[in-house]
């Protein structure tokens, strides 16, 4: 039997990390581990790369509640496995058909957002570094083929990216046939996931129905497929150096720097909506138009943002003065004040955000952001809104996070920490604990 350190697999991801530079500087690593064929056989492969890229590695597991017993089950694998291992592993049940339900969304993508919510909240209270996820070239032709067919830009050719923000691709060039084949020769224990054999949803239907007869024609497709899409991808980042950035005053570029810009973000739209949102944006009205999949591009002051219908019609947060107990600022945001001394229980908190701090005079306020806000964490003074677009806080949610002030100064934004000025360094100090609840990215 040969070794693992010398298998196919292993080597095309060791390739796949060392090329597209996915460790450089990772101390940890958090993998999304479902339970399923491709998270098993990577974590099976991490656990081997650990010594050679000196990382220590941790899961997280999300029980969606969809399958009953069936997802019990395959949190009990990843448990029994992440044990065996040594590894140590978060885990969270969240009722996806009632947030499916709630949200107005399918189970598909009520499911992925509360994956990558819970993935961003373990790296955030853990200081984890990166998030590992199993996609590999089979899931990338999907990708291509699902966005192709509903109609796409460069940007959606591209596929899935080896590297998004905090998310990293380690399988993504790695077909299922060697990921099933792996698992095989070495006894990696998965389970399957009964959802994805009955075509119900789009992605079903072309995993299930579509891409066989496609592989019938060129059993290459997902070779052949991921080449094509690193093409794409290079033109992509071509592009995206060339195009400003959504927000940015577009008023006095020329009408084709605004069509690129706008369907870059977009995709392609019939000629007469995208000459009327050119218009609208040299000539800065404010104004909105109704896209595709039910988003609103909405321009005003020469730029344009993108968003759904329901965070459309959502306001800032007005300014302020926090009372002790629950202050509603907007529709799903809160903020609970109270002073505190057991100091050691703040952490633990998972859904919202606990700031401490010392040298309160007198008045604990809010408001959304302002252009120029910073805030010094750990000795780095950083700008708010680069923190934010750096943490890929999705943009119509950014107003709708608190910028907490003490004494009208900055003490603490959610996701970016509390000033050095304010943060109670001295866990005997009295000060006061401040719970952030933030609305849900749809």
């Amino acid at each position: 039997m040969t070794s693992k350190s010398r298998s196919k697999l292993r080597l095309r991801v060791i390739k796949t990390i060392e090329e597209n530079h996915l460790l450089d500087g990772v101390k940890s690593v958090l993998l999304g581990f479902s339970g399923g064929v491709d998270s098993a056989v990577l974590f099976d492969v991490l656990l081997t790369l650990r010594k050679k890229y000196s990382f220590t590695l941790y899961a997280a597991h999300v029980n969606h509640m969809i399958r009953g017993k069936e997802s019990d089950r395959d949190e009990d694998l990843v448990r029994l496995v992440c044990e065996k291992a040594g590894i140590r592993l978060f885990t969270k049940q969240v009722d996806i058909p009632r947030i499916s339900k709630e949200c107005g969304v399918s189970l598909e993508t009520a499911a992925r957002d509360e994956r990558y919510a819970f993935f961003y909240e373990c790296t955030f209270q853990n200081k984890i570094d990166v998030v590992a996820t199993a996609h590999n070239a089979c899931d990338n032709t999907e990708t291509v083929l699902f966005n192709l067919v509903r109609g796409t830009y460069v940007k959606g050719l591209a596929g899935i990216p080896y590297k998004r923000g905090n998310i990293i691709r380690p399988l993504r060039d790695c077909e299922r046939s060697q990921i099933c084949e792996y698992a095989l020769r070495y006894g990696v224990s998965y389970v399957t996931d009964s959802t994805n054999l009955v075509d119900d949803c789009s992605r079903n239907i072309l995993r299930l129905n579509v891409i066989p007869q496609l592989r019938r024609i060129n059993p290459s497709l997902d070779n052949v497929v991921l080449n094509e899409s690193k093409l794409f991808s290079g033109l992509n980042e071509m592009l995206e150096s060339s195009v400003p950035e959504v927000g940015a005053d577009l008023s006095g570029s020329p009408d084709h720097i605004i069509a690129a810009s706008v369907i870059e973000k977009c995709g392609f739209l019939n000629r007469e909506l995208l000459e009327r949102i050119v218009s609208a944006v040299k000539n800065k009205k404010d104004s909105s138009f109704t896209l595709p999949e039910r988003k609103i591009l909405r321009t005003h002051g020469g730029s344009f943002d993108i968003c759904d219908p329901a965070v459309c019609e959502r306001k800032k947060i007005e300014y302020t003065v926090l009372s002790e107990g629950k202050n509603i600022l907007a529709e799903g945001v809160s903020a609970t004040l109270s002073f505190v001394e057991n100091f050691n229980e703040i952490y633990k908190y998972t859904t919202t955000f606990a700031f401490i701090f010392d040298n309160i005079k007198s008045v604990v306020s809010v408001r959304s952001r302002r252009e120029g806000d910073r805030i010094t964490v750990r000795g780095t003074t950083k700008s708010v809104k680069k923190e934010f677009i750096n943490k890929k806080i999705p943009r119509e949610l950014r107003d709708l996070i608190p910028v907490i002030l003490i004494d009208g100064k900055i003490a603490a934004v959610p996701y970016i920490g509390a000033d050095d000025a304010f943060y109670a360094k001295d866990p005997s100090k009295a000060g006061a604990f401040l719970g952030i609840e933030l609305p849900r990215a749809k």
